[in-house]
């Protein structure tokens, strides 16, 4: 009886497991058990930081120096500030480092310790003065005051206090200030009680804002964040330029850390240059180091190219030529830059014995949270090529370039940004990097006064400063950057409203640099930059509209909502040309008017297979144009292309964009992607160097197909703050399968589509706490649970 009663029970549970199953399988979803492979087997990236350990944790320096002033700022003004601190006992060395736009006199403990010696021209600022004051200081309590002057425009005042050695007071919010013309008695001695004074404005940290980097003498000067790590790259290959015969065991610097070339003059005529080539394979950021005979002076060149490197004219790129002097076994370094090759040329008359050629490689610590592997090895080898590229741009901020500008464009960092979100997740220095660059456009100002500028006094890139802040919200769901920024999102909106005329069209009435694309008609004012800069703003404002309705700012985001009508309108009736059915006979205008949704939708398909579809008219060069002058647009501009393309679902036309364009730059031998290209641009490597100097060849705007690649092919991306709700849609094209990792708040999600058969299956694994939407041909499912999952499409 027992047993049958076994049998029973067997027999249900079978039943039920195949009921279960069968429910599941008409569903066409199935829970998975098997562990899915996570990344690629051997991902295709040259970063040498790949698969290194955690990085450390993310922290600015502390005490990074502000320059300050009163909450408003006025010619002819004056003010005073003020700030107290204790010491443990009196120190041995104590330097005051002092400047100020445009006049300061220095007190401490009540005595003068020094003024402005320079008090002619415009940029006595530069100047910083130093001061030892260790015989002013005591033990216990001490306060340090300024006078500062202002003539006109910008003021600030910048000091730091270094005691034995280190910094132990710098100009921050701490600081009291009065702004009055005269001072109270005593105002400058430690037994004066500064209460009813209020606290400065912090108008930019050192580095920013309308100064930038342009202190001379400026203690710390060049010296790396603390979140910044350095690991030494040897150089693969070393060829002798010049002076062969002189010079033994060039070969033994190539692939090591040690070595040992001598370069022995005397047998040639005294001209002779004995040159060394050193080749370290692939684009990097950082400085060459030398060691070899102590005393002895060598020149030496950097360069993309072998040509950059031959250039004997100084470089506004950190690219020399520079004379070093050799310490022996201590390093000697030229400046931070990006490089490929470095030449060394000694044109001595005793031996030099060189015993090392290093590449300080500098770089931002991350991991590849975030993969993307295909059946097309080309695709996966752009996929990669771009986070290459990104990550060498992750540097004191995220720069366009480590090669030039090496500053932060917010321009650039959309695209970027977007393929750091994808590749790394990172916070720290997207954060950064996004609340600076607006910092740095209000200028000191209060937050909700009218900034003094564009963002990067751009006019599209202020769109572009929301069109980033809200895709990092996404990506990152940070309410609490959001809430940092509401002010300033409503007083950017502000200044753009001053843009535009009565008719509501851009004019550009501040005189702004309002270039849109590295491609002839849309780099100065004119006709073309001015519509696509209005396109594009409509677009930025309609994200800033998303960011007020996320903050609970029902009445500005309405506000807007009611100007962006108004703007869409004007559009529509002014920019659009119904004689050729497009809104130009160019890409980058028809892109934004897709993007910004002014071309209405029985209009986007006229405007694709006219203008944006590759091998229309508007991709061809026109006969006749100089080959300098041959963009049809640039990689940064391809980027908004794509997203046009996933606008209006033509995927694999895009999957072939990104193979004729990226994909015929990568058979050029490049390891990062090129600032601008063209594919009729001649195949010879070095004339990009030769006849387009100002062309860096690792700029962080071009990286826009990884994070197109993870987001609308791949098909994953957020739908709302912080990946809580994600829609995963692939699009395979014609691809055989495809896979990839996308990096979210929650965990990793994993990815994998490919054909069985006339049947596309999706594979999941997805984290707890994100609801998603797969959406297949014929299939939708919603999955709110932590799991691997499969879904099939229908045939």
């Amino acid at each position: 009886m027992q047993y049958k009663y076994r049998l029973v029970k067997l027999f249900r549970y079978i039943l039920h497991s195949a009921i279960f199953v069968a429910i599941f399988w008409n569903s066409n979803i199935i829970a998975q058990s098997k562990q899915e492979k996570i990344f690629p087997v051997s991902p295709p990236t040259i970063d040498p930081t790949y698969g290194m350990a955690k990085p450390a944790p993310k922290h600015s320096l502390e005490l990074i120096a502000k320059w300050i002033w009163a909450a408003h700022t006025s010619d002819t003004q004056t003010i005073y500030v003020r700030k107290t601190f204790n010491l443990k006992m009196k120190p041995h060395s104590a330097d005051l480092y002092v400047t100020a736009d445009d006049r300061f006199a220095a007190w401490v403990n009540g005595h003068l310790i020094g003024v402005t010696t320079d008090t002619s021209g415009d940029l006595v600022w530069t100047h910083v003065q130093q001061f030892s004051i260790n015989t002013y200081l005591q033990k216990g309590r001490n306060v340090i005051s300024i006078r500062g002057v202002n003539k006109a425009d910008a003021a600030g005042i910048l000091a730091m206090l270094k005691v034995n050695g280190s910094v132990c007071l710098i100009t921050d919010e701490s600081w009291k200030v009065l702004d009055q013309p005269t001072h109270p008695e005593l105002w400058n001695t430690i037994t004066f009680n500064d209460f009813s004074w209020k606290n400065v404005t912090v108008i930019a940290p050192y580095g920013s804002g309308s100064w930038g980097d342009r202190l001379e003498d400026w203690p710390g000067k060049g010296i790396d964040q603390e979140y910044l790590a350095h690991i030494p790259i040897s150089p693969k290959k070393v060829t002798v330029l010049s002076g062969k015969r002189q010079i033994t065991g060039a070969e033994t610097l190539a692939g090591r850390k040690n070595g040992h070339a001598v370069i022995y003059p005397g047998s040639e005529p005294d001209n002779t240059k004995h040159v060394l080539l050193f080749d370290f394979g692939q684009e990097l950021s950082g400085r060459l180091q030398v060691c070899g005979t102590q005393g002895v002076n060598v020149i030496v060149t950097t360069g993309e190219s072998v040509q950059e490197c031959n250039h004997e004219e100084p470089s506004l790129d950190n690219h020399g030529p520079f004379s070093l002097t050799l310490h022996g076994t201590r390093l000697a370094s030229t400046p931070y830059t990006a490089f490929r090759y470095a030449a060394i040329q000694y044109n001595g008359s005793t031996p030099l014995n060189i015993t090392k050629v290093l590449c300080d490689f500098k770089y931002y610590p991350v991991q590849y949270k975030g993969s993307f592997n295909c059946s097309d090895s080309l695709l996966t080898r752009i996929w990669y090529t771009g986070a290459y590229t990104a990550h060498l741009c992750m540097q004191e901020d995220i720069w366009d370039a480590p090669k030039r500008d090496r500053g932060l464009w917010i321009g650039d960092m959309q695209v970027s940004g977007q393929t750091i979100n994808v590749a790394f997740g990172d916070r720290f220095l997207m954060e950064r990097s996004i609340e600076r660059v607006r910092d740095q456009a209000q200028g000191g100002r209060p937050d909700t006064e009218l900034p003094i500028s564009e963002v990067n006094s751009i006019p599209g890139y202020s769109a572009a400063w929301f069109c980033i802040l809200v895709d990092y919200y996404l990506h990152q769901g940070d309410k609490a950057l959001l809430s940092r920024q509401h002010a300033k999102i409503i007083s950017l909106l502000e200044y753009l409203k001053t843009d535009f005329d009565n008719n509501n069209l851009f004019n550009n009435p501040h005189k702004a640099w309002d270039y849109c694309d590295w491609s002839p008609d849309f780099i100065i004012d004119g006709p073309l930059t001015r519509a696509t800069t209005d396109l594009y703003i409509i677009l930025g404002v309609r994200q800033a509209i998303y960011l007020l309705d996320q903050l609970g700012d029902k009445t500005n985001s309405e506000r807007f909502a009611q100007w962006e009508s108004q703007l869409i309108q004007a559009a529509r009736s002014n920019l659009y040309d119904a004689q050729i059915g497009s809104f130009s006979e160019r890409l980058q205008e028809n892109v934004m008017a897709i993007l910004s949704d002014v071309a209405a939708q029985q209009q986007d398909s006229i405007i694709y297979s006219r203008i944006i579809k590759p091998g229309s008219p508007a991709w061809i060069v026109p006969k006749g144009t100089t080959l300098s002058d041959s963009e049809v647009m640039s990689p940064y501009y391809g980027y908004f292309v794509l997203s046009a393309m996933d606008k209006l679902h033509e995927y694999q036309d895009a999957l072939n964009l990104l193979r004729n364009y990226w994909g015929d730059m990568l058979s050029r031998g490049t390891s990062a992607w090129w600032e601008m290209f063209d594919p009729s641009w001649p195949r010879d490597f070095n004339w990009v160097i030769d006849r387009l100097n100002y062309v860096s060849l690792s700029h962080g705007w071009s990286s826009g197909p990884t994070s197109f690649l993870t987001e609308h092919i791949l098909g994953v991306r957020p739908t709302s703050a912080g990946y809580d709700n994600v829609n995963i849609q692939p699009n395979l094209c014609d691809l055989k399968w495809m896979e990839g990792n996308i990096p979210t708040p929650h965990g990793i999600i994993y990815v994998k589509a490919f054909r069985q058969k006339s049947r596309l299956t999706v594979r999941v694994m997805l984290p707890a706490g994100i609801r998603a939407h797969i959406v297949l041909p014929g299939v939708s499912r919603d999955i709110n649970r932590r799991g691997q999952y499969t879904v099939i499409s229908k045939e």
